[in-house]
């Protein structure tokens, strides 16, 4: 049995003979992307499986207005109601669970193409009749419409593709143990922050020295020295350098603090005062958008985004709610001239989680593999959709539970992708 524990989510810049950032398009972005919109999580996952087997470009949205921001793409929207009827059968009553769904497609730019009758199946296997009917009927209405969209040209106003001259920096971080024993342990942060740590040194892969590199691990990743870390990188790095974000750990919810801002649990955090002892999320966009002077800049949040503080499982990756984060990424970033993308593990209503046999949280394992199976070549469009896929499937397939990886950018959402992470030769791109 596989044991998983819970845990608490685009230009390659080209560095000759390094990891590197540029704008490139990729042929995925070829495809028309379909995004999946539901208020049912069950008939989500269960049609995403089904769907995607035909559809390589289905992707996740929260709503049509996030859909909308990759500027060109079909989304399907379904719509569930869940009821227990009441009945009487034989003299005795009983209640018996009736699920309706209501479904249309829509194109963006332009409105709904397609709308689906109501369907209603009623029992314990409603879900499974619902999804079966759907599958039957979406993926032959959906084809002429893939057929027809055609990719929108990239917004004007965006940063301007070309390599970078500069060199490039990481920091790593990963606490399992924390000086507070009401935080809870978790099992492969310091593993998953030495994976990437060797995925960045490889020379094929990330092309990093080991000077550009600093690793904080348990009782070093404290607060202050996150700071100094990252202070230190600021002082060393000029604007057309590369910087590399990466955390394995907790997180608490905007929700208990009185500004709403979420935070990263370090080593040192106390419960009783997150607010003067944690790393405050905004601190750390506000680094990356004033305080690093680099302009290309990435981030890997392995951290969940759900729960309340206080409340830990055994191995669960606390508590940060998306609202609050979304409130504190989004538009800091949206202000920004530079290059900035940020990945995190999993969205507002989800935890993150380790698994045993992988020796590793879902999410960076399948971030270190797509990095080393594509030798670093592998766009942020191509990262994310791998880590989307194998994080949900694997997540699904055991815990019946649905992670689902985020993806924030200063850039267009459709631009955002192209972003790449490969080291390349002198003379492999020209400069602009």
């Amino acid at each position: 049995m596989i044991a998983m524990v819970r845990r608490s989510a685009y230009p390659p810049l080209v560095i000759y003979g390094a990891l590197a950032i540029s704008v490139i398009a990729s042929p995925a972005e070829s495809e028309v992307p379909i995004f999946l919109i539901s208020n049912d999580h069950q008939v989500a996952n269960a049609l995403y499986l089904r769907l995607e087997t035909s559809f390589s470009s289905l992707r996740w949205a929260e709503s049509v207005a996030e859909a909308r921001e990759h500027g060109t793409g079909l989304a399907v929207v379904i719509e569930a109601t869940r009821r227990q009827v009441p009945r009487r059968i034989s003299g005795y009553n009983h209640t018996s669970r009736r699920l309706e769904v209501s479904v249309r497609v829509e194109r963006f730019p332009g409105g709904t193409l397609d709308v689906l009758k109501t369907i209603e199946r009623r029992g314990p296997d409603a879900t499974t009749q619902v999804v079966d009917e759907l599958e039957d009927e979406l993926i032959p209405r959906l084809r002429p419409h893939v057929a027809e969209s055609r990719a929108l040209p990239a917004p004007p106003g965006l940063p301007p593709p070309g390599p970078p001259s500069g060199r490039r920096w990481a920091l790593i971080v990963g606490i399992a143990r924390f000086a507070d024993p009401s935080v809870p342990s978790l099992g492969y942060p310091v593993r998953d922050a030495r994976a990437f740590r060797t995925v960045l040194l490889e020379p094929e892969v990330g092309g990093f020295t080991e000077e550009s590199v600093t690793v904080l691990t348990d009782e070093q990743a404290t607060t202050p020295k996150i700071k100094e870390a990252l202070d230190g990188f600021a002082l060393n790095m000029g604007p057309e350098d590369l910087f590399v974000f990466f955390i394995s750990s907790h997180a608490v919810s905007g929700q208990h603090d009185n500004a709403g801002d979420p935070y990263l649990i370090t080593h040192d955090t106390r419960t009783s005062n997150v607010y003067g002892t944690a790393f405050p999320m905004r601190e750390l966009v506000t680094v990356f958008t004033e305080r690093i002077p680099a302009r290309n800049i990435i981030g890997f949040l392995d951290a969940c985004h759900t729960g309340e503080v206080g409340i830990f499982f055994p191995g669960e990756k606390g508590i940060v709610h998306e609202p609050s984060f979304s409130k504190t990424v989004k538009p800091a970033l949206k202000q920004q001239t530079k290059r900035i993308v940020i990945l995190t593990s999993s969205d507002g209503s989800q935890p993150s989680w380790e698994l045993e046999n992988l020796g590793h949280g879902a999410f960076t394992y399948y971030l270190v593999e797509k990095l080393r199976s594509s030798g670093g070549k592998a766009t942020v469009g191509e990262l994310f959709d791998h880590l989307r896929e194998g994080v949900l499937q694997t997540v699904f397939a055991s815990e019946r539970r649905r992670q689902q990886p985020q993806l924030f950018s200063s850039l267009d959402l459709k631009l955002a992708r192209t972003v790449g992470l490969a080291p390349t030769r002198k003379g492999e791109l020209d400069a602009p």
